[in-house]
């Protein structure tokens, strides 16, 4: 058996790479090996490598087991966003043991993407504000996320905003998120752009409702990441 018969990654940008190492253990014989290996889902079956990796003794952590070997699988970048699901099953030189199989479910993002505020939609890509007072305005904080292996390399900047007469964009300083390894190493995971997108006090009326109550607003941010240039975000608002 695997020691890690279910992986989960949650949010991992498209851009970057995976890997993981799991230990597979043998309690019946010493001549356990791994022959080969199969993907359940073949659509994407080239995005996942397979390989043995050298076993040192810190590795071998369950007493009872008469065997162990050291997997090593690697996800290149590229998944399609979204959920996506993978099973490998690993093929052993026991013909009697049906083949073990290593389950992956991931969430694959976008290496941009805003997060938080109560009135954002993140399938839609829509900001909510509904109706607003005139004399009183409205405002959202939200933060803009930066992942994946350019993520040093943007800076935002405002494009475009329709209608300009009526919305106005702040954004502020980046704050770095790192993770930590085992050994207190620390990568840089994310950076967060603090971002607040306000309908104007005292602004002209404007329909921006959707379908026949006027197209959407739109603010339009340029990136500077080699792939994804620009990015908008729709803003849903009337003003009377």
């Amino acid at each position: 058996m695997p020691d890690l018969p279910l992986v989960q990654f949650s949010s991992i940008s498209r851009s970057e790479p995976q890997s993981f190492e799991t230990t597979v253990y043998g309690f019946r014989d010493e001549d356990l090996s791994i022959v080969g290996h199969e993907f359940s889902n073949q659509d994407i079956a080239d995005f996942f490598s397979v390989s043995m990796v050298e076993h040192s003794g810190d590795d071998w952590i369950d007493p009872e087991a008469k065997s162990a070997l050291r997997v090593r699988v690697d996800i290149k970048p590229g998944l399609p966003m979204g959920v996506v699901s993978q099973v490998i099953k690993l093929k052993t030189n026991k013909v009697d043991i049906a083949p073990l199989d290593i389950v992956i479910n991931m969430t694959v993002v976008s290496d941009i993407s805003v997060l938080g505020g109560r009135r954002f939609n993140d399938e839609t890509n829509v900001l909510v504000f509904g109706p607003v007072q005139k004399e009183v305005g409205d405002e959202e904080k939200l933060h803009l996320s930066v992942k994946g292996i350019h993520k040093e390399l943007v800076e935002f900047s405002v494009a475009e905003i329709d209608p300009d007469a009526a919305l106005a964009v702040e954004i502020g300083e980046p704050r770095n998120l790192f993770n930590t390894d085992a050994d207190g190493e620390r990568t840089l995971a994310s950076r967060l752009y603090p971002l607040t997108i306000r309908v104007k006090k005292n602004c002209p009326n404007v329909q921006r409702m959707g379908s026949k109550q006027g197209e959407l607003g739109r603010i339009v941010f340029n990136t500077k990441h080699p792939e994804i240039q620009q990015f908008d975000v729709r803003v849903q608002f009337a003003v009377q």
